[in-house]
């Protein structure tokens, strides 16, 4: 996908699939990842319908399972299933999916705390999105008391949890808490990606809204 073959990505992941339907133990987890990746190519052809439909097939699929790897991969479907939701402009059930799909990484706890990280800034930013600022502050407040963030371990996260509190501030007309950390989200993506990267100039543009 990076290299800008979908088809060659596509045929991998068909492959995978195959693989694991063959094995005398196949593997529940890898079937819900695989599905849930290639719909997700179908959202971002523009086939929303078709890419909610599957995604809904997976997600129930995952649903009843208590093991944590196919948890893990469910809070992950359920993400994108937000994504599409919200492209579809039902952003009421795009929440709810980003909710529970924080909460069973929650529920998950150390082993997967990055995606429950990632996953909550995802969802502070669709609070935000979706006129609930303080729902977002909240999201992004969570994201940055995690030791990963306090630790600056992952810097990328750091900046991008620093981000979403800064955005959830200035959707809830604070304008003057939300300059700091708009500020030091600039700071820190240059830092991370370079002074000319595209996520760069976005927090730039919004520090100067700010």
């Amino acid at each position: 996908v990076a290299l800008d073959q979908p088809d060659e990505a596509r045929r991998s992941l068909a492959a995978a699939l195959e693989f694991n339907a063959r094995s005398p133990h196949p593997s529940l987890a890898i079937e819900g990842e695989v599905r849930a990746r290639l719909a997700h190519y179908d959202y971002m052809d523009g086939n929303g319908d078709r890419a909610l439909r599957e995604l809904d097939a997976v997600i129930a699929r995952l649903r009843g399972s208590k093991d944590a790897a196919v948890r893990r991969q469910l809070a992950k479907a359920l993400e994108l299933q937000a994504q599409v939701l919200q492209s579809l402009d039902r952003g009421a059930q795009a929440l709810a999916a980003e909710r529970e799909a924080v909460a069973i990484l929650r529920d998950l706890g150390e082993p997967v705390e990055a995606d429950r990280v990632g996953m909550l800034i995802g969802y502070a930013d669709l609070c935000a999105a979706l006129d609930k600022p303080d729902d977002a502050l909240a999201a992004a407040e969570e994201a940055l008391a995690s030791r990963l963030v306090l630790d600056n371990r992952m810097p990328g996260l750091s900046a991008e949890a620093t981000g979403a509190k800064a955005r959830a501030l200035q959707a809830l007309g604070r304008f003057a808490e939300a300059e700091p950390p708009m500020a030091a989200t600039v700071a820190q993506f240059k830092r991370v990606y370079g002074a000319y990267s595209a996520r760069t100039y976005y927090w730039r543009y919004r520090h100067a809204q700010v």
